[in-house]
């Protein structure tokens, strides 16, 4: 079951281990980063680390509501935009 962390990432069980190595003073300094940009752990922060210099990442699934709502409100926005033309058209006709 997947919950949503503080860091804003849906939290799944891992099962693969990527291990690498680090001096003593890149741990610190990775571990102690840790909390100043709000990873749970050096896992979370490697993990991220990895997404954003690969550009792939995991989204978490949409609910099907959101994807409803979204899809009202861009019509929405595409029909005020229709609107505020024709308003602006005839204001330049006035």
């Amino acid at each position: 079951m997947a919950k949503v962390a503080e860091f804003g990432r849906v939290v799944t069980p891992k099962s693969k281990i990527v291990s690498f190595r680090l001096s003593q003073e890149e741990y610190g300094r990775y571990r102690s980063a840790c909390p100043a940009v709000g990873a749970r752990s050096l896992s979370e922060l490697a993990r991220v680390a990895i997404e954003r210099l690969t550009g792939v990442s995991n989204p978490p699934p949409v609910d099907p509501l959101v994807r409803a709502l979204d899809a009202k409100v861009r019509v929405l926005a595409a029909e005020l935009e229709r609107l505020s033309q024709i308003v602006g058209a005839s204001k330049g006709e006035a």
